[in-house]
């Protein structure tokens, strides 16, 4: 395999390879710029209301944000995939059995959005629904095998399409609702939601690929492009179809988010572009999604990147098959137990750790977040799992670092 085509899954990513900050800003915000994220924004703004909802939208993009951009600035500075760079934090087994849970997770992801995109060619152009999802993952799959100098123009593409969908469905909403109607909108008390609720969603739309930020941001020439380049995904990307999406479900134009289907009002050819559109954008998520799977897994097996890109998405276009996208909302609340903890001991580590190795001190801080978001998430709904999961495993991280014993804190390096 010659130098171009390179995905350094196994080493460091050398200076000379590096992209612009051009090439890794797009890439980072044509994956959170999706229509997943309007129908999560629709889900929060129908259960909170529309000020209330934006505030939770707001206050978890914003968090998201400095956990994906810290965790951005090391990678930067590593150069390392987040599969490498974990086993040198969480050690030997403790690091591939994160790459392996997280690297699994974002095949759930591919799974997700081959199900939707095969639900809407099925609806356009009347193939049967397994037919269609089975062609939406292998092409989906096959974008993927061609590694990151796939994600930049699919990105482009997928940016321009949502930004020219967006524009034109906003302004058919705005013919008939006026802002202060939206701004005004309240839910009926039987689909209300808590704030934390609210802040949790969205946060976990993207928090397992934002803690695989490593596998993008590594590719960055300093830290501190690493660190715009992750701002303009969060929160600027990652707010934008939230926003969107919340703002046709106050108008109760669509109440699920999908502002797309608004061109449906200008005849045919706009509904084939909708449906175009739709496929294209869920298809900028799903080849995002299984690069990261592959550099995760690749760090682990001896296999090619495009072998296990082939493997995992047959893997995630089977679970598409199985239903996998009826299960949406309870995926995203399994993230933001499980997931966030990782990263916050990661940024833990960053701040206190001086380099230490401490794989004990880790995985004890992220077993300790799982255990405080899950007594959360039962005694105390009404708070943010994920805000909890963060910050419980950086406290503790912070409090083993500075005072559990150097033997204890380690275990066998790793060389």
């Amino acid at each position: 395999m010659t130098k171009t085509f390179q995905e350094y899954e196994h080493q460091t990513v050398p200076i000379a390879a590096r992209k612009s900050l051009f090439s890794i800003a797009v890439i980072w915000s044509g994956f959170p710029m999706v229509m997943v994220g309007a129908f999560v924004g629709a889900q929060i703004i129908n259960g909170l209301g529309f000020r209330r909802g934006m505030l939770a939208i707001l206050i978890g993009n914003l968090l998201l944000a400095g956990y994906v951009a810290v965790l951005s600035a090391i990678a930067a500075k590593e150069g390392k995939s987040f599969g490498l760079s974990c086993r040198q934090l969480f050690g030997e087994w403790g690091g591939k059995l994160i790459t392996f849970f997280l690297s699994g997770l974002v095949v759930g992801w591919f799974a997700v959005q081959t199900g939707l995109a095969g639900e809407s060619v099925f609806k356009v152009l009347g193939l049967s629904q397994p037919v269609a999802i089975l062609l939406v993952g292998g092409l989906f799959t096959l974008l993927a095998t061609a590694g990151l100098r796939m994600l930049k123009p699919l990105s482009i593409l997928s940016i321009g399409l949502f930004i020219f969908t967006a524009v034109v469905s906003l302004r058919l909403n705005f013919q008939h609702h006026t802002l202060a109607e939206i701004v005004a909108y309240q839910p009926s008390h039987s689909t209300s939601l808590a704030l934390g609720v609210g802040v949790t969603l969205a946060i976990s739309v993207f928090i397992d690929s934002g803690t695989l930020t490593a596998d993008f941001t590594r590719w960055s020439k300093s830290p501190t492009q690493a660190v715009i380049a992750s701002l303009s995904a969060f929160p600027i990307a990652n707010t934008i179809p939230m926003l969107l999406g919340g703002i046709v479900a106050a108008s109760l134009t669509a109440q699920d988010g999908n502002f797309a289907q608004l061109l449906n009002q200008l005849g045919p050819g706009f509904t084939l572009f909708a449906a175009l559109f739709f496929v294209i954008n869920c298809a900028s998520v799903a080849t995002h999604g299984l690069y990261n799977a592959a550099a995760g897994w690749g760090s682990l097996f001896n296999l090619p990147f495009q072998r296990l890109a082939v493997i995992l998405g047959a893997v995630g276009t089977g679970l598409a098959l199985a239903g996998i996208t009826e299960f949406l909302v309870s995926w995203l609340s399994l993230l933001g137990i499980v997931v966030p903890g990782i990263g916050g001991a990661m940024i833990a580590w960053s701040v206190v750790g001086r380099g230490r190795f401490a794989p004990n001190a880790l995985l004890i801080s992220w077993g300790f977040s799982i255990f405080c978001s899950t007594l959360a998430s039962v005694y105390a709904p009404e708070y943010s799992v994920a805000v909890i999961a963060i910050f419980s495993a950086f406290i503790a991280a912070c409090v083993l670092l500075t005072c559990l014993p150097q033997k204890m804190a380690t275990g066998e390096h790793v060389g």
